[in-house]
């Protein structure tokens, strides 16, 4: 688990952190490094609905069913959706971000990891890597694609385990086709992107995929 620097007087927080991402978090954010439909934010953090929102989305970039080489969700970002305003609307993502208490980070850390081994099977642990953007603390969690894929995920603390994929930005729930194809592939190695992690200039697997039929 990633420490975090101490906040400032205002909330703020200026220090410089070691940053578990291979890619800049403004890079990140501004969809320079990394395909939009790889990335998903989040206003905050809460063991309510957020909680198995996260868990559903860690799982699928898990799965990486159109091999993208799974994806980022940052906590502290929110998008336009997340706010009741009309000009926020307009932006990707609404900066500058609220970010993350420094005091609630090491917490809010456990409590993903935690969340990602009770209701993910099998149990997947993303990397955790704390950010300062806009000297604000974020928590970017970085979910590769699994070796053990794939995965299912709960919807529910007692619920049922469910697979679930990534369409574009959206997490949406495999249906019996692509359950079929996600078990038939789960011993295949993953897809090398000759660019790196990156990507960027690259149709979206997706879209090429779902264009080929499968």
């Amino acid at each position: 688990m990633a420490e975090c620097p101490e906040p400032t007087s205002n909330g703020t927080t200026n220090a410089n952190i070691t940053s578990n991402l291979l890619v800049k978090i403004e890079d990140l954010v501004n969809c320079r490094s990394v395909e939009r439909q790889r990335l998903e934010f989040k206003a905050s953090w809460n063991k309510g609905p957020t909680m198995f929102q996260v868990v559903k989305t860690i799982s699928a970039f898990a799965n990486d069913f159109y091999n993208d080489n799974g994806g980022y969700i940052v906590i502290g970002v929110a998008e336009p959706e997340e706010i009741e305003s009309l000009e926020a609307a307009v932006e990707q993502i609404v900066l500058p971000p609220a970010g993350v208490n420094p005091k609630d980070i090491e917490r809010t850390q456990k409590e993903i990891l935690g969340a990602c081994k009770s209701l993910i099977s099998p149990s997947y642990s993303p990397i955790l890597s704390p950010e300062v953007l806009q000297d604000k603390l974020v928590l970017v969690i970085w979910a590769q694609a699994s070796d053990d894929r794939p995965h299912k995920a709960r919807v529910a603390t007692k619920g049922e385990y469910h697979y679930f994929i990534r369409k574009g930005p959206e997490t949406t729930r495999a249906t019996d086709k692509e359950i079929k194809s996600l078990l038939e592939s789960s011993s295949k190695t993953p897809f090398d992107d000759p660019q790196g992690d990156a990507g960027v200039g690259t149709p979206p697997r997706w879209i090429l995929k779902m264009s080929n039929g499968s």
